[in-house]
């Protein structure tokens, strides 16, 4: 069954350690669109501001909207729940057919593309994997950024990889050094994208 490209940002499907989703509530902006399945992050005011490449370098990242929140102008401050445990591990849809066989993408870095965008009528992300950057990325130098540890690709018979094929569904997860909440040590191999830090 050929791969249906239906974008939905960053879905929640399960643990690292197997435990139960961690979930916090976080204040934002008024006039502030959040889309479910988007990265978000703290601002120094304390509020929380739609996921940026920048974020992923400042490591303010705090995980992914759990659902979609728009907070009119002049309303109260919207209340968004927020996926919060840095060993959260997401699935994603890949941009396009760059990853074919295991080892392009089992345990690389990659980027993420749309990261802003989404559905304004769903309010659901447009967030995908940059399938490109897993095969490319050789470090977190802040022009260079992949905040994205490539775990396995996702469970499903509508889910396949190979040879032209786009759209591939991957589990992913933020590396520590991007979350607020994650390890501030990594690891990363001098002359491959691989991740060698903790997981």
């Amino acid at each position: 069954m050929a791969n249906v490209d239906r974008p939905f940002g960053f879905r929640a499907v399960q643990n690292v350690a197997g435990t139960a989703p961690e979930i916090r509530h976080f204040s934002a902006t008024t006039n502030t669109t959040f889309y479910q399945g988007q990265p978000v992050a703290l601002a120094d005011t304390g509020l929380l501001v739609a996921w940026t490449t920048t974020t992923a370098v400042t490591g303010n990242t705090v995980g992914v909207a759990m659902y979609g929140v728009t907070g009119a102008a002049g309303s109260a401050t919207p209340d968004v729940a927020v996926y919060v445990d840095p060993d959260q591990v997401y699935e994603v849809q890949s941009d396009d057919s760059s990853l074919t066989v295991a080892t392009d993408y089992l345990g690389a870095l990659a980027r993420t593309v749309n990261h802003s965008a989404g559905n304004a009528t769903l309010l659901r992300s447009s967030g995908e994997l940059d399938g490109s950057s897993a095969t490319s990325v050789t470090g977190k130098a802040a022009t260079n950024v992949a905040p994205l540890h490539i775990l396995d690709i996702a469970d499903g018979i509508d889910n396949e990889i190979g040879s032209s094929i786009s759209w591939t569904r991957f589990k992913v997860k933020f590396i520590p050094s991007v979350h607020l909440y994650g390890s501030p040590t990594i690891g990363l191999a001098a002359a491959t994208n691989l991740y060698t830090g903790v997981l």
